[in-house]
């Protein structure tokens, strides 16, 4: 069954998370999420850890889920398999989350690069043209 939701509440997004997390991983898609389930992952691995367009392709076709429901689910299954405690992961993860959040809203910023700024810089983060 399919079902549309327009403006959809927090509490509604959370429930939809979750849900849609159980269905990926119980059909087995993301394996690292249970690999690390028990004990988190290296930097290196974790750094390691991407999401294939084949995935995407093979979650939409199992789930009909749209991209951005299945990179929500890949982005907390990350946050849910990292070392709280260790700072590197936190700003790897971090860093991954603003490099998708600035390339999504690259057009807002257009009008500043324009001016020639050479680059633009977020909370010491550097993004070129």
């Amino acid at each position: 069954m399919e079902l549309t939701v327009e403006d959809a509440s927090e509490d509604f997004q959370r429930l939809r998370d979750i849900l849609d997390t159980r269905f990926i991983v119980t059909k087995g898609f993301f394996p690292w999420a249970l690999k690390y389930k028990k004990t988190p992952p290296t930097l290196e691995e974790y750094k390691a850890i991407t999401l294939a367009k084949e995935e995407i392709n093979q979650i939409q076709k199992e789930f009909k889920f749209t991209k951005n429901q299945i990179r929500r689910v890949f982005e907390i299954l990350q946050l849910a398999i990292g070392d709280m405690n260790n700072m590197a992961f936190l700003m790897e993860y971090r860093n991954k989350i603003k490099s998708r959040l600035y390339f999504a809203n690259r057009a807002e910023f257009l009008p500043f690069l324009k001016k020639k700024y050479p680059l633009l810089i977020i909370d010491g983060n550097q993004f070129g043209i």
